[in-house]
């Protein structure tokens, strides 16, 4: 643990210009003192800054290397104490998680991958990048409509089975589930819906999803604009490396229930996604 914690300081005392040239030059060897640093972590409480730091740099040489090898290490990570307890979902590190996931998983690490969304020994913030991760990679052609309805409805059934399941899992699953128009996707809202797993929510719920149903096209264009998919330019991701996101939250279509992150940003100018036919900023945005 302590040589891992090392590496993780000497790496947060580099200057960021070697440090690029570094990261994106990932020899064999250096990439496998990363992956047992990673490995290293599973069992620590809490990182300082500096430690952060370095694994935030670590993290972002092995996606820009798309190191296939370092999924199963990002999960032990997605499960280690600091990671879940630690980490704020405003963490450059933590928002992004789904993008490192994306950069180097191939369309057959998605199923597996997925099932850490079920795990509720993980933190929700933690499960919720998984999901983002599913539907980037949807998004982005990695895995077709049915592959990606398959995961969501594996994870709906077992959210339905354990009934203790997170609601906000529940409700970015089926904004997610609503956007991919197939049979099955179907399937599983009428699933959620019959279950009664949502309680007083199922109808706000049904208006949110028949609103994204109906504009299908329109959400998955404004997400192909706004996602952030391949960390490709390290030199720029370093510049941003140690920046806090701003908490964004923003009403549902249907109003009434707010989330973070899992829905789209809208336009002030589009149309608004509740279906109303005004522009954003005269209706739902009125107060964003």
């Amino acid at each position: 643990m302590e040589m891992a914690l090392s590496l993780l300081r000497e790496l947060a005392a580099k200057p960021v210009d070697a440090l690029a040239v570094e990261l994106q030059d990932l020899t064999p060897e250096r990439q496998e003192a990363y992956l047992n640093c990673l490995k290293g972590l599973a069992e620590v409480e809490t990182l300082s800054e500096e430690e952060q730091k370095g694994l935030r740099a670590i993290l972002l040489a092995l996606a820009y290397a798309k190191c296939n090898d370092a999924l199963p290490v990002l999960c032990i990570l997605a499960k280690a104490p600091f990671f879940n307890k630690q980490i704020s979902e405003y963490d450059w590190m933590l928002y992004n998680f789904h993008r490192f996931l994306f950069s180097i998983a191939v369309a057959e690490d998605y199923a597996p991958l997925s099932e850490i969304a079920l795990d509720e020994t993980v933190a929700r913030t933690v499960r919720e990048q998984f999901i983002l991760f599913v539907i980037l990679g949807w998004n982005n052609s990695k895995v077709n409509d049915n592959v990606a309805s398959s995961i969501f409805a594996k994870a709906v059934k077992g959210a339905i089975e354990k009934e203790l399941f997170d609601k906000e899992m529940i409700t970015a699953i089926m904004i997610n589930v609503a956007m991919l128009g197939t049979k099955e996707a179907k399937e599983t809202e009428d699933a959620v819906f019959a279950s009664g797993i949502l309680g007083n929510e199922a109808e706000r719920m049904k208006k949110a999803v028949n609103s994204v149903a109906n504009q299908r096209q329109y959400f998955r264009n404004m997400m192909l604009r706004e996602q952030k998919g391949l960390f490709e330019d390290v030199a720029a991701e370093l510049q941003h490396i140690n920046e806090k996101i701003i908490e964004e939250k923003r009403e549902l279509p249907g109003k009434g229930h707010t989330i973070v992150r899992m829905s789209p940003k809208v336009g002030r100018n589009e149309p608004c996604p509740c279906g109303s036919g005004k522009k954003y900023k005269n209706c739902c945005g009125r107060n964003a």
